[in-house]
């Protein structure tokens, strides 16, 4: 189903990759298929520069403390996986003793 709607949080396009800031209009592609262990819904976003002009009668976003928290959610999420590493820390060879490469005796 293809559904015009705003933005309440800030998402990304599909598509493209372009910010889909709060308060914005995007495409809300709903597909629905049904596995084995039961019925699963997926919801893809498109931005106005991928699927083209939006309807001129769509209503305002709502923006509630729900939707606000969520935003601080991701937001966090977001700062702590630019801070993670990329590669995981090898502790099973640190605590057996091994040299990383280049480390000195």
């Amino acid at each position: 189903m293809r559904t015009w709607t705003r933005a309440r949080l800030t998402l990304a396009c599909g598509n493209c990759g372009t910010f889909i800031e709060k308060g914005e209009p995007l495409l809300a592609l709903t597909l629905t298929c049904d596995t084995g262990a039961g019925p699963v819904t997926l919801t893809k976003v498109r931005c106005v520069a991928c699927e083209g002009p939006a309807p001129t009668d769509l209503a305002t976003a709502e923006v509630t403390a729900e939707t606000d928290t969520k935003q601080q959610a991701l937001d966090t999420l977001t700062r702590l996986r630019k801070l993670m590493p990329q590669l995981p820390v090898d502790y099973k060879a640190m605590s057996a003793g091994d040299r990383e490469p280049g480390e000195d005796d």
